[in-house]
């Protein structure tokens, strides 16, 4: 008994181990996006100044 309790909490941490891996994964796309989006604008707001 005291084994499947230890396998069920063994897989509940992998769980949020991997959901915790998918959210940080997503934010580092969304900031690279973000940086992508920035560096255009700047760009291009440069481009109108000369």
């Amino acid at each position: 008994m005291a084994g499947a309790a230890y396998l069920m909490m063994g897989a509940q941490a992998h769980a949020d181990a991997t959901q915790k891996a998918k959210a940080q994964s997503q934010a580092v796309k969304e900031l690279a996006e973000s940086q992508r989006l920035m560096g255009a604008a700047f760009r291009e707001s440069r481009c109108h100044e000369r």
